[in-house]
């Protein structure tokens, strides 16, 4: 690292610094990420990338104010299995990065929910509360990706209330879950891997017996565990807890649809290349992006997440046409998922800043999609 960085830090002069200069710097001290965050180097603030037309809508929902009766929606109240499947249909255009339908259908759905479990019966109201958490769930997930963390906190509160009062304790680790993704976006390493343990600890399943999706589910919230451990320099704790997600991997043995992500023995494997670039193993990382066998369709965010650790590691390893070319190909699969994630910018202005001769018409196209000098 420039010693200029580090006395800019020491004194001050300089409010942020990335993520990774962080980790390295902590490496280096012996602590963990969250101490150095906590103590003296601020992370830069993000502010929200988008503002959806629809956003508005989804916060009354979320927060109303009434002042008298609650007038409830007209006609019948939806049945459980209605609302369900209009979960899935979210779900259906979140994976296929159609956020703008997502969020249109958001608002009414949570809505429908809320109307349905005032006028149920008490034999009904508990498969309408789980159905209001799954809509909860991905409401929160919409506001994360689109970075409205706190309009997501309060999603994904009342989901957990939710899912508390129909005493469904694996809806509940699935909103979990989801919060840990926020967290670890907004650097609160300690308090995912906190969150997913007890979680995970609550729902601990029977290998030889537990349901595939159970398994996935424990298993996803010990990945959220490793990507917090080795993000704070707690790489034994991080390796600990992805020998265990294997295991559920390997009791399901085939990867599985599990809401807006997968599970199953790729993802296992893409998320070891991910802890490897954040160890700074750039050469580990590729050997174990080989032998990922599936990593999924073109509008998987995790797969696209897989391949920007690629190019993350290809660029490490000076590979900066492959980089370059594993970049347009994620472009041309999900752009509107690759124009939101500045860990691909960054990507991109690393490998623009490295190019000591003039630059491929590729790169080139890369640095205007990104709106890079």
């Amino acid at each position: 690292m420039s010693v200029g960085v580090i006395r800019k830090l020491e004194r001050g002069d300089r409010e942020s610094a990335r993520l990774a200069t962080v980790h390295k710097l902590a490496r280096a001290l012996g602590t963990t990420t969250t101490d150095l965050l906590g103590t003296h180097i601020p992370s830069a603030p993000v502010g929200p990338v988008v503002e959806p037309p629809g956003l508005l809508a989804i916060r009354k929902a979320l927060t109303p104010v009434r002042v008298g009766t609650f007038n409830p929606v007209e006609g019948m109240p939806a049945t459980a299995e209605e609302i369900g499947a209009a979960v899935r249909a979210g779900i259906g255009w979140y994976r296929s990065d159609d956020y703008t339908a997502a969020i249109r259908v958001v608002p009414e759905l949570l809505l429908d929910a809320e109307t349905a479990i005032g006028e149920a019966d008490e034999s009904g109201r508990p498969a309408l509360l789980r159905a209001r958490a799954a809509a909860l769930n991905l409401t929160g997930s919409l506001l994360i990706h689109l970075r409205h963390f706190d309009l997501a906190y309060e999603a994904l509160r009342q989901g957990r209330e939710a899912a508390s009062d129909a005493g469904d304790a694996i809806a509940d680790a699935a909103l979990v879950d989801t919060l840990c993704w926020m967290l670890i976006r907004q650097n609160r390493f300690d308090e995912v891997e906190d969150a997913a343990v007890a979680a995970a600890d609550v729902i601990e399943p029977s290998f030889s017996s537990a349901p595939r999706l159970h398994l996935a589910q424990w298993g996803w919230l010990m990945i959220r565990a490793s990507t917090a451990a080795v993000r704070n320099t707690k790489y034994d704790q991080a390796d600990e807890y992805m020998r265990l997600a294997s295991a559920a991997a390997a009791g399901i043995g085939s990867d599985v649809r599990f809401r807006w992500q997968d599970f199953g023995p790729s993802m296992v494997g893409m998320k070891r290349v991910e802890n490897e670039v954040i160890r700074h193993r750039p050469d580990k990382a590729l050997m174990l992006a080989k032998r990922v066998e599936n990593p999924g369709p073109k509008t998987n965010n995790n797969r696209n997440r897989f391949y920007l650790d690629v190019a993350s590691a290809q660029t490490e390893t000076r590979q900066f046409a492959a980089a370059s070319a594993t970049l347009s190909q994620i472009r041309g699969d999900a752009p509107d998922w690759l124009r939101l994630q500045p860990y691909a910018s960054q990507i991109a202005r690393d490998l623009i800043e490295r190019r000591a001769r003039a630059l491929p018409e590729d790169l080139v196209d890369l640095a205007d999609f990104f709106g890079l000098d």
